[in-house]
């Protein structure tokens, strides 16, 4: 059982890595164009609005939280690893994961709202994204209720 999940939980890390990389491969071009957009305006002295500061100012908040949850699994699969599966830290650790990943996307998508950018492939990643972290919180319940029949198995003679 150990084996399966450890090989779960690195595919899904694997997965999150690798949808990071194609992200940023596909939207390459995307960013080296809005880069040079905005050196321009920076240079000719135009005026950012009020949406694409307040998207500027939330861009830290977005990667933050995503850092926090990449922390918080490998955290996971490091405790999963030393054969500690079912403890109150673990259930920690997918309750902050599942709260980092939906706080992430929801700031994601409130920084394109004030972007004015409305692409439809991005909306649907961020809901995937909230998706899994919702899963998160539900894994993170099972664990809880591991916890308790384990100690109920415990105390039974």
């Amino acid at each position: 059982m150990k084996t399966k999940l450890n090989v779960f939980c690195v595919l899904m890390m694997l997965l999150m890595v690798v949808d990071v990389i194609v992200a940023m491969v596909v939207n390459a071009n995307d960013m080296a164009q809005g880069f040079s957009d905005g050196w321009k305006d920076g240079a000719s002295g135009v005026a950012l609005t009020g949406g694409e500061v307040f998207a500027m100012l939330l861009t830290p908040v977005v990667l933050g939280f995503a850092i926090a949850a990449i922390i918080c699994i490998v955290r996971f699969i490091l405790n999963v690893n030393r054969d500690e599966v079912f403890t109150q830290k673990n259930v920690s650790l997918l309750r902050w994961f599942g709260i980092d990943m939906i706080v992430a996307m929801a700031s994601c998508m409130l920084m394109n709202l004030a972007a004015n950018f409305s692409a439809g492939d991005e909306w649907t990643n961020m809901i995937e994204g909230m998706i899994g972290g919702i899963f998160a919180l539900i894994m993170a319940e099972a664990f809880c209720i591991g916890i308790k029949l384990q100690e109920e198995q415990n105390l039974t003679i």
